[in-house]
């Protein structure tokens, strides 16, 4: 939480669904403390997820390295 105070931003990443996981408890969190930042996930959104090849999944799910760093860049642009 130090740093969502000090920064202002923040990224969770998780290879689970975006309902019931970090972000989730993350955002409870920052309502609790009192943190006004902007966090952005990256998440499988509602949906049930299919068996296959990692790499595959990661692309199909948004939970790739490049859809990460997508993520990350777009929250200090838009700061």
């Amino acid at each position: 939480m130090s740093s969502l105070r000090r920064t202002g931003l923040g990224i969770t990443c998780e290879e689970h669904s975006i309902t019931g996981g970090l972000y989730s408890a993350v955002a409870e969190s920052m309502v609790r403390a009192d943190i006004g930042a902007v966090v952005k996930p990256v998440a499988m959104m509602d949906t049930f997820a299919e068996s296959g090849p990692c790499e595959e999944l990661l692309v199909k799910y948004g939970l790739s390295a490049a859809r990460i760093e997508e993520t990350a860049c777009g929250l200090l642009v838009g700061r």
